[in-house]
C-alpha cells in the first residue's frame, strides 16, 4: 500500500509539506484510520528533521543584520511621521484611510525622509533583492530524504490535499 524510496525536495516543498502534515496530525479528519494517522506521523517525523536542516540553512545564508537595519529605518520613519503629522483641535494625530495625513509640514517631512532614505539606501536596496534571493534560495536548494511513505489511495485524501500538496506528492510518487 505504500512505497519507500529516496526522494528529493526543494526547501520550499519541505516547508509546505511540513506545514500541511502539522495540521493533519492535529486534526482527526473524517475516515482517519490508525493506519493513515501513522502514515501522517511517519511523514511528519521525517520532515521534521528536514525542516530543522532547512531552518538552519536559511539562518546561515540570511543573517539578521539587514532585517535589523530595516526595522531601524522603519522606526525612524514612524518617528518622523509622528513629528510632522497633522493634528486636530485636541492635538490628536489625523489619519485618513489608515494613512497619516501630512499637509502642514509636508516640505519638512519630505526633506527628513529624503535624508533617511539616503542614509539607509544600501539596506533598502538589499532588502528588495533579499526577498527575491530568498524565494530563489528556497526553490533552488534541495534536500534528499531517505524515505517518504507514499499515499497510494489518493481518493481518500481529496478533501484534505490542496492542489499544491497533491502536486508535490504526485511528483515524488
Amino acid at each position: 500500500d505504500m512505497s519507500e524510496k529516496k526522494v528529493t525536495f526543494t526547501y520550499k516543498e519541505v516547508q509546505v509539506l511540513f506545514d500541511f502534515l502539522s495540521k493533519m496530525i492535529n486534526s482527526n479528519g473524517p475516515g482517519f484510520s490508525v493506519y493513515h494517522h501513522a502514515l501522517f506521523i511517519d511523514n511528519y517525523n521525517m520532515l521534521f528533521q528536514a525542516m530543522n536542516y532547512v531552518d538552519s540553512e536559511i539562518r546561515k545564508h540570511f543573517n539578521d543584520n539587514t532585517v535589523n537595519k530595516v526595522n531601524e529605518y522603519n522606526t525612524k520613519k514612524e518617528l518622523l511621521i509622528q513629528k510632522f503629522i497633522d493634528r486636530d483641535e485636541q492635538g490628536d494625530p489625523i489619519y485618513k484611510d489608515g494613512k497619516a495625513v501630512i499637509t502642514d509640514n509636508l516640505v519638512e517631512f519630505n526633506n527628513e525622509v529624503q535624508k533617511l532614505d539616503i542614509e539607509y539606501k544600501p539596506v533598502l536596496e538589499q532588502i528588495g533583492n533579499k526577498q527575491q534571493e530568498f524565494q530563489k534560495f528556497l526553490i533552488e536548494n534541495t534536500v534528499s530524504l531517505e524515505k517518504l511513505l507514499m499515499f497510494k489511495d489518493f481518493e481518500m485524501y481529496n478533501e484534505l490535499f490542496t492542489p499544491t500538496i497533491f502536486s508535490i506528492y504526485l511528483n515524488k510518487a
